[in-house]
């Protein structure tokens, strides 16, 4: 059985691996010709099972990914690794995604992609670009502690309750461009390095920005608050003149 960490991966030791770690949880998978096609096999029938367990796999360069595939109920990436560019393009999540503790060490692509059920990208890393532009979030949605290394995109995209970005951290350019928030939003206390857009933002909830820090100043160009601006708590007294500008 595989050694990895809780003793429940049922899977053999690859023989390559000197820690008796399975081809899917193996740091070196990417590394043996002929590997990475097996571990990616696995991955695509782990989905559909009702309870996928991706918890502390390591998932080497492919071309596909999950593009489009559906996920039968939950599914759990917990602490793994996307060595190449995640793919998740139009893929569906019929339960809740967990993505606490992944590390995306390229470019990640959830573009379009319908999360049915509550998302959890807390503490998550993106090495490279961060597109989640067009998703639909059906639960709660958080990002809580998430660093966003390079540029973050979630232009178009609908969070229909609850979504949190508590002290997530935005290095580069940060896009919220046409994004729906149906429900309330925190981003207390995140961090935005660079340049950040809201144009055509629409806010159907409270939102709170309690101690969030804006290097470059935000943009706030045709934004919908549904609320009124008393709806909005925390935002220091320049980005206030910033957002009656585009009230």
């Amino acid at each position: 059985m595989c050694t990895y960490p809780g003793g429940k991966c049922p899977r053999d030791p690859w023989e390559e691996s000197a820690d008796g770690l399975c081809i899917c949880h193996a740091p070196e998978n990417g590394k043996v010709a002929g590997v990475a096609p097996k571990v990616w096999e696995a991955a695509r029938l782990e989905a559909k099972n009702k309870a996928a367990d991706f918890s502390g796999w390591r998932f080497p360069k492919d071309d596909t990914g999950f593009n489009g595939l559906e996920f039968a109920g939950a599914a759990d990436f917990s602490g793994s690794v996307f060595v190449g560019n995640a793919r998740f393009l139009h893929a569906t999540f019929h339960g809740d995604a967990v993505f606490r503790c992944t590390r995306f060490r390229c470019e990640t692509r959830f573009r379009h992609v319908d999360f049915g059920a509550d998302t959890a990208f807390d503490e998550a890393i993106f090495q490279g670009m961060a597109e989640f532009g067009g998703i639909s979030c059906r639960g709660r949605a958080s990002f809580r502690n998430a660093g966003f290394r390079h540029g973050a995109s979630f232009g178009g995209a609908v969070f229909e309750l609850e979504t949190d970005f508590t002290e997530a951290t935005f290095r580069r350019h940060a896009s919220f461009e046409g994004t729906t928030f149906q429900g309330d939003v925190t981003m207390d206390q995140a961090v935005f390095k660079s340049d950040s857009s809201f144009r055509r933002t629409t806010l159907g909830g409270f939102t709170s920005f309690e101690g969030t820090r804006f290097c470059g100043p935000p943009m706030f160009d045709a934004i919908v608050i549904k609320r009124g601006s008393a709806s909005i708590s925390g935002l220091d007294e320049t980005v206030k003149g910033i957002l009656g500008e585009a009230l």
